[in-house]
């Protein structure tokens, strides 16, 4: 019987060594997934840093570009577009009311601008306020085909508009020979073109103007070009703002400048029934091709601003 109960000791304590062996095998099988899931967080986290860090040298670069063409504008742009409100737009170069010298940049932009811009239709005539273009009545295609491979969820579908008569800035508000005037609420850029006797323009108005009279998907034509307007370049580099028509091929076939890219300009249109977001329209200097057709649309808050948001006035013709 003895030799029985020591064969039975030692049976028990093989079975308990074996089942210290397991757990101690599915403890390390454990610290081994364990280390590996720590060495690929780390890895994601690694990559991850990385990615965020080359995406700041992106901006600071492209924030460095920038800082010379916004100096002026980040400066004092508001008082010197309340200085201008009450005057109205300035004049073309030689007609001695209300050009201010500006600096040899602004100046050259001035010359460029008064050799590339006809005499808008309507304007001669006495139409449209100077600084205006005159956009006649009848039907536009608005909006985008469903099938477009630009297309975002927000833009509404292919339809005929027909829209009345109206006049339009010829370039984005404060951009005669300067950058635009950024960083307003839709509520101040409504009063300052009321300040002068005009509107902001709607959505419909908006968007007439910059698909001109064969409805191109850009103000150019139908295809981008990452040279024709103040949008990102062809390496997906955001660009400065820039005075107005310095890009000269930026123009609509009514003659209005700047309607894709530079600055995203506030509507007066509601981006949505029963919310009071205000519709932007253009894309800016910081946007890709897809968001700077004519037939994009963004919204923000009426309150909202951004130093890449502006606005360009309508009014009605006389």
């Amino acid at each position: 019987r003895a030799d029985e109960e020591a064969a039975a000791r030692r049976a028990e304590q093989a079975q308990r060594a074996a089942v210290r062996r397991i757990a101690a095998e599915a403890e390390a099988i454990e610290a081994a997934r364990a280390a590996g899931a720590a060495r690929q967080k780390e890895e994601a986290r690694r990559k991850q840093e990385e990615a965020r860090q080359a995406e700041e040298a992106r901006r600071r670069e492209a924030a460095r570009r920038e800082a010379a063409a916004r100096k002026e504008a980040e400066a004092g742009n508001e008082a010197a577009v309340n200085a201008r409100a009450s005057g109205g737009e300035a004049a073309p170069p030689g007609s001695g009311e209300g050009e201010r010298a500006g600096s040899p940049e602004d100046r050259a932009a001035g010359q460029k601008v008064a050799a590339l811009s006809p005499t808008p239709a309507g304007e001669a005539g006495g139409r449209c306020p100077k600084g205006m273009v005159y956009i006649p009545a009848g039907p536009f295609k608005i909006g985008s085909a469903v099938n477009d491979p630009m297309r975002n969820f927000a833009e509404r579908a292919l339809a005929d508009v027909d829209v009345p008569a109206f006049c339009i800035d010829r370039y984005e508000y404060g951009a005669y020979k300067r950058v635009p005037t950024t960083g307003v609420t839709w509520y101040r850029a409504k009063e300052l073109c009321e300040k002068r006797g005009r509107r902001l323009c709607t959505e419909e108005e908006w968007e007439k103007a910059c698909k001109g009279p064969r409805n191109y998907r850009f103000p150019y034509g139908n295809v981008f070009d990452p040279e024709a307007c103040n949008t990102e370049d062809a390496m997906g580099n955001d660009r400065p703002l820039a005075p107005g028509a310095t890009f000269g091929k930026c123009r609509s076939g009514y003659g209005v400048y700047d309607l894709s890219g530079n600055v995203a300009e506030w509507t007066a249109s509601k981006f949505q029934a029963g919310l009071s977001d205000r519709t932007m329209k253009g894309g800016a200097a910081n946007r890709p091709d897809w968001d700077t057709r004519c037939a994009t649309r963004g919204n923000r808050p009426p309150n909202a601003r951004d130093k890449y948001l502006g606005f360009r006035c309508c009014a009605d013709p006389r």
